[in-house]
């Protein structure tokens, strides 16, 4: 994580976790993980949130608590728990939570969660596709990769460039790395969600200001657009997504 996200410094992130002293003090033992803060204590209560700063905190991942002989209906209602309380007590939050079972989903859809993650997911499809014997599994690792060679990353697109089309956009690039599509309304849901109803407002007509309005209820982050057609209009908030390429290959 520390890899992938360069601009946060060890001293501001925070552990909270029900992890014996001893196992974490394994982890700060590492020269570069040493600054990390850890708080004890369950991650759904209120008051251990707030401990841990959560109210003045930037982004929050909440992974599926595996530590004790949870079920998993436990498991996920303990996450989908979390998000709710930590939503309530700072809704600018990014939010980010692991969960094991998929029916869950919707759960945290409503809890505003901005990135879901469901690895059983991801694991169950490499098996798959590994039973075809073509090899995809190693593409699909390949793109999950996360180094300088290979896999996929993101790029904000300039502002200059908002309103005009994906070919205007991808005409002006001049790089090895492959474009391949578009993320939509990146970020923080809250902040895209507040920028789309004060948009939406500024309309003087009534019956557009209600469609605009019901417009945002449906609005959903982070959402992958995969070659889109060369007419398609690039929204504010979006970002670039590409393949790292190689061309001496």
């Amino acid at each position: 994580m520390l890899l992938a996200n360069p601009e946060i410094p060890p001293e501001n992130i925070v552990i909270l976790n029900d992890a014996k002293h001893s196992d974490i003090e394994v982890i700060q033992a590492n020269e570069k993980l040493k600054a990390i803060n850890f708080l004890r204590g369950d991650f759904t209560d209120e008051d251990n949130l707030l401990k841990a700063q959560i109210k003045t905190a930037d982004r929050v991942m909440i992974l599926a608590d595996k530590s004790e002989q949870f079920s998993t209906l436990e498991t996920d209602s303990r996450t989908v728990l979390a998000v709710i309380t930590i939503k309530n007590l700072n809704p600018r939050i990014y939010c980010v939570a692991e969960i094991i079972d998929s029916k869950f989903e919707k759960h945290l859809d409503l809890a505003r969660c901005d990135e879901i993650i469901m690895a059983s997911d991801y694991e169950q499809n490499l098996l798959v596709q590994a039973s075809s014997g073509k090899g995809m599994s190693h593409i699909l690792r390949a793109l999950a990769a996360e180094n300088d060679e290979q896999g996929l990353f993101l790029e904000e697109i300039p502002s200059k460039f908002v309103g005009l089309s994906y070919q205007e956009y991808s005409d002006s690039l001049d790089k090895n790395d492959i474009l391949i599509g578009v993320l939509e309304n990146t970020g923080n849901f809250y902040k895209r969600r507040q920028e789309a109803l004060a948009e939406a407002q500024k309309n003087p007509n009534m019956e557009k200001i209600v469609a605009n309005l019901k417009k945002i209820k449906t609005l959903q982050s982070n959402i992958p657009v995969f070659n889109p057609p060369k007419d398609y209009v690039i929204q504010d908030s979006s970002k670039a997504i590409f393949i790292h390429g190689n061309a001496s290959k």
